[in-house]
């Protein structure tokens, strides 16, 4: 049996043994919350930014329906078409 999966957990594992060892006082950690802080408003400020000069649809997600113009659902042997889509 193979364990690929928990490979992708690695570098949160060590990224925690590693802080253990670099953080030894509160002055310390309270500067590592605020890095954290500042790097997680910046990503999500870039997220939002994107969002809006994009514009995506927020009402109906067109990308994703588009894939599948018609569904067939079959009833009682009289099939049923579902459109989906903008246009």
């Amino acid at each position: 049996m193979q364990y690929n999966a928990i490979k992708n957990y690695l570098p949160y594992f060590l990224s925690a043994a590693v802080t253990s060892f670099i953080i030894r006082t509160p002055a310390q950690f309270i500067h590592f919350l605020w890095l954290l802080l500042l790097g997680s408003l910046m990503v999500s400020g870039f997220g939002m930014l994107q969002a809006i000069l994009d514009r995506p649809d927020w009402i109906f997600p067109k990308v994703i329906f588009d894939s599948y113009p018609n569904i067939v659902i079959i009833m009682h042997g009289v099939p049923i078409v579902k459109k989906f889509g903008c246009g």
